[in-house]
């Protein structure tokens, strides 16, 4: 069993860290920006890219596309109109999202098994998510769905920051 905290950025800089119980980085991040909207790679400390998250701004709202290991894991999209905001989560792959994902308190299920689990977590270094690994297997997949949506967040209350910092 593994656990994780992924820190939401606060404040103007807007960064994300993934960082151990002792705040060490455990994975780097690194935005870049593109026309339509943002794509960040997330690296392990062995410097391989173990996911990437892809942000485009869209007519109707925000859409985010997750991908681990080459495989594509979820689609989070966010749509607004004059009367009302909705998100919706797509799982891919063999993975299944529980609980209320819009709040950070959910499980990662492959078939019946909890592979990982995600809750929010006051830290003194502000608002976080602990993620606790189960299935080492399935820890980058876990790690990109949350990243994307604490990105998915981030570009909701301020789309204008795809310069935001995620180190």
């Amino acid at each position: 069993m593994k656990q994780l905290y992924v820190k939401k950025g606060l404040f103007e800089n807007k960064e994300i860290l993934v960082m151990n119980r002792n705040e060490d980085i455990e994975y780097n991040l690194i935005l870049t920006p593109l026309a339509s909207g943002a794509k960040v790679d997330i690296f392990n400390k062995q410097n391989q890219s173990v996911a990437v998250i892809t942000a485009s701004m869209v007519s109707s709202g925000i859409s985010i596309d997750v991908t681990a290991n080459g495989n594509a894991m979820a689609k989070i999209d966010f749509k607004k109109n004059r009367n009302m905001e909705y998100r919706d989560l797509v799982e891919m792959d063999d993975l299944t999202v529980i609980n209320d994902w819009q709040s950070y308190k959910f499980e990662l299920l492959r078939g019946y098994r909890k592979v990982a689990k995600v809750r929010p977590k006051w830290m003194e270094w502000g608002s976080t998510y602990e993620l606790t690994i189960f299935e080492d297997e399935y820890t980058d997949a876990a790690i990109g769905m949350i990243v994307g949506m604490v990105l998915l967040d981030q570009l909701v209350d301020n789309p204008e920051c795809l310069s935001v910092a995620v180190i």
